[in-house]
This record gives structure tokens, C-alpha cells and sequence, in this order.
């Protein structure tokens, strides 16, 4: 392959995905059609296809870079506002009410895809599912960190308040939940 068709195919690739996201943010995945997507992409739809094969697997790589994203942006956030892992995890809500307050704020894709689709298999669900795995055991490890008793538990319980925070902020377009969410995290780590 050139690097005239590689330089050229990547740009593309990455616009389609770009429309896409915006797109499956704002509006959901299964009310956004390829026709949309492709019109707001800039691009032909045999060349979405080429790309991605189906929606579905547009919608997978859509939800997996998203959920990526979000989780090193919570890792880094965590890492900055907190010394030690149970400031860490006291810095992950301050950082979610930070992010309730911005008006581009839409909850989690990674939470909309599995409320929003019900099929086990379709490969967005797949990677929403990858994604609430990912984020438990980055909880799961800051709980250890702290020195948890049950590690394990307490980690479940964290990703209920951060998951918890999301659907409520997006529901209240308040950063209340988060807020609220830091004060049940704090007794929890105390006890």
C-alpha cells in the first residue's frame, strides 16, 4: 500500500467514525441511520462499509474508542486530584461533577448502548459490557490500593455510585448526583 492511500484512508476512517460519535451521542445508535452518518461523515456509503462492514461494528468501535477515552480520562483525573488511591477515588466523583456541568454532557455512551440495546450479542452491547468490566477492575484496584477489606465488594459498590451519578446527572442535567455520590464513596471507604 502507498503512503498516498494510507495518509488518505485514515483521515476517512476517522471521519466517519468522528460523525458517527457525534451522532450515536446525541441521538442513540439505533435512531441514527448509515444514510446520516455517511451525509455527515462527508462520504460515500460503500466507503463506510469498507471500512466497517455493518453499523453494528461502526457502533462497536464507536462505544470501544468512547469507553477507551473515558476510562484513561478518569484514570488521569483520578491520579491528579488524589494522593493516594482513596483520594483517588474521592477525586473520580469531583471529576464526574466537572464533566455533569459541561453542556455537551450526554451520560456515558458506554451506559446508553446497554439501556438502549438489549441483544447480548449485538457488538456495540459487547463493547459497552468490555467497558463496565474495565471500569470495575480499575475500581476493584483503587480499592485494594486503599486497603479495602473487600476489595472486590467495594468495587462494585463504586462502579453502582459512578454509573448511578451518570444516569441521574443526564436525567437532572445536575452535577448533584456526583456530589452526593463522593459523600456515600467516603463512607464507604471508611468503613
Amino acid at each position: 500500500m502507498s503512503t498516498t492511500t494510507t495518509a488518505r484512508t485514515l483521515p476517512t476512517r476517522d471521519s466517519i467514525l468522528d460523525a458517527a460519535e457525534r451522532l450515536f451521542c446525541t441521538r442513540g445508535i439505533q435512531t441514527v441511520g448509515v444514510d446520516l452518518i455517511v451525509a455527515e461523515a462527508g462520504v460515500a456509503k460503500m466507503t463506510l462499509y469498507k471500512h466497517f462492514h455493518s453499523k453494528d461494528l461502526l457502533a462497536a468501535e464507536v462505544v470501544r474508542k468512547r469507553s477507551q477515552a473515558m476510562r484513561d480520562w478518569l484514570v488521569s483525573e483520578s491520579k491528579r486530584r488524589g494522593q493516594d488511591a482513596a483520594g483517588q477515588i474521592l477525586g473520580l466523583f469531583d471529576a464526574l461533577a466537572e464533566w455533569f456541568e459541561k453542556s455537551e454532557f450526554r451520560a456515558c455512551l458506554a451506559l446508553n448502548t446497554t439501556l438502549e440495546i438489549a441483544e447480548p450479542e449485538h457488538p456495540a452491547r459487547v463493547e459497552a459490557m468490555n467497558h463496565k468490566v474495565a471500569m470495575r477492575a480499575i475500581l476493584e484496584d483503587l480499592a485494594i490500593r486503599a486497603g479495602a477489606e473487600r476489595p472486590k465488594e467495594l468495587g462494585d459498590q463504586l462502579l453502582i455510585l459512578v454509573h448511578g451519578s451518570i444516569a441521574l446527572a443526564a436525567a437532572w442535567k445536575s452535577s448533584a448526583p456526583a456530589v452526593r455520590a463522593k459523600q456515600v464513596a467516603r463512607v464507604l471507604l471508611d468503613a
